[in-house]
């Protein structure tokens, strides 16, 4: 049986940009793994809990190297707008990879390793503090941070009424129906390390033979990058989503 040693760091981590991230920390299989994240609550709040929009950005190269994770994907004057008008908090996540735990399939980007737990356990302790809703999570994810959505979405499903994933370079194949919707975008030329497309078109048949809602868009012209037209259709995609669970 797994043990999991949970502990949450009220420090501050520095990444290489300048800005500063609180720190939560969760040992898995005796190695310590770092998730640094940022919590932005609309100015003004109306209800009594705030549904949370999880957000996990691809992952930084330097030199050469993926190193990690962007917590800040969802914010702008659009993201700030779209979560004020739906009452939303906004949770970016940010993680640093390791390529042996890639190899190993014990990497962030697989929820049900460690960092789906991880997750799950730092809403439980934030909405301690905050007026957060653990239990109504929409997902936003580009290429590894959309493996991590969509797979969490399966790990917790229970919790999750939407996914945006954009760009992801691999998915698992649905076993069951879900409730959670979807809504998959990849680049026509997406294709240069692996086959996004292909990817895309695996995972839309595999969840649709479930019975799953999911909605391809495949964009035409578009390499590996995440465009304005993305997050405009996420935003709307996830305001569906809070309007109908809100019926």
């Amino acid at each position: 049986m797994k043990r999991w040693i949970l502990s949450i760091i009220f420090s501050i981590f520095i990444v290489s940009s300048g800005e500063c991230y609180e720190i939560f920390e969760i040992k898995h299989k005796g190695k310590k793994q770092v998730v640094h994240y940022d919590l932005v609550m609309p100015k003004k709040v109306t209800i009594e809990k705030l549904p949370v929009l999880v957000c996990v950005g691809g992952l930084h190269l330097t030199n050469g190297v993926y190193y990690h994770s962007d917590p800040r994907e969802c914010t702008g004057k659009k993201w700030e707008g779209f979560a004020q008008k739906n009452q939303i908090a906004v949770l970016g996540l940010g993680f640093k990879h390791d390529s042996d735990d890639w190899k190993n399939k014990e990497s962030y980007q697989y929820a049900q390793a460690w960092s789906g737990k991880a997750l799950k356990r730092l809403l439980r302790q934030l909405s301690r503090k905050h007026s957060l809703d653990p239990n109504k999570l929409m997902l936003f994810g580009v290429s590894a941070g959309a493996q991590f959505s969509v797979r969490y979405a399966f790990y917790n499903h229970k919790d999750v009424l939407a996914v945006a994933a954009h760009a992801a370079g691999g998915y698992d194949k649905p076993k069951k129906f879900i409730k959670t919707k979807f809504l998959i975008t990849v680049g026509s030329e997406d294709n240069a390390e692996v086959s996004r497309v292909d990817w895309a078109k695996f995972f839309v048949k595999h969840a649709r033979d479930k019975a799953i809602d999911v909605r391809p868009v495949v964009i035409e012209g578009l390499a590996h990058r995440q465009t304005e037209e993305q997050n405009q259709m996420s935003r709307e995609f996830f305001t569906e989503a809070l309007r109908e669970k809100a019926r």
